[in-house]
């Protein structure tokens, strides 16, 4: 298990995105991955085309789309091997953004975490940045 944590003091005014986990060397490979995005039911999604949910629309908001995640995982599978992302949504609110592309000959998959936005509502009293990931292979 890897564990990575992110401690702010203050809340910085702008958008941040924690970590680019990127996984590598997937050609030939199946790959899925799986999130609750809002129900009480887990939903599976097979890669087949590619997509960028990473893309900032504006200057002010960092993503346009990404996953709900409700309950703090996000679960890929890559042909047979697991590999489990979790955090806590009651301490820091999260969202995941995905990009699955080809660069050259090579399939690149990026998960991307947006912590917080810049817009209207910022200010630097609201919440800290505070973000803890565990990533995991078990069941």
């Amino acid at each position: 298990m890897i564990t990575i944590e992110y401690k702010c003091k203050i809340k910085n005014i702008g958008s941040i995105r924690l970590n680019n986990i990127s996984f590598l060397n997937i050609n030939n490979k199946n790959i899925s991955y799986s999130c609750v995005n809002g129900g009480y039911t887990r939903e599976k999604y097979d890669l087949e085309r590619y997509f960028d949910q990473s893309s900032s629309p504006t200057k002010f908001v960092s993503v346009k789309n990404g996953l709900g995640c409700t309950d703090s995982q996000l679960k890929f599978l890559i042909n047979d091997k697991k590999i489990n992302l979790n955090w806590d949504n009651s301490k820091n609110y999260v969202f995941p953004s995905l990009q699955y592309k080809k660069i050259k000959s090579q399939k690149i998959l990026r998960v991307f975490f947006c912590n917080q936005e810049y817009d209207e509502t910022s200010s630097p009293l609201r919440s800290k940045c505070n973000f803890k990931l565990e990533i995991n292979t078990k069941n």
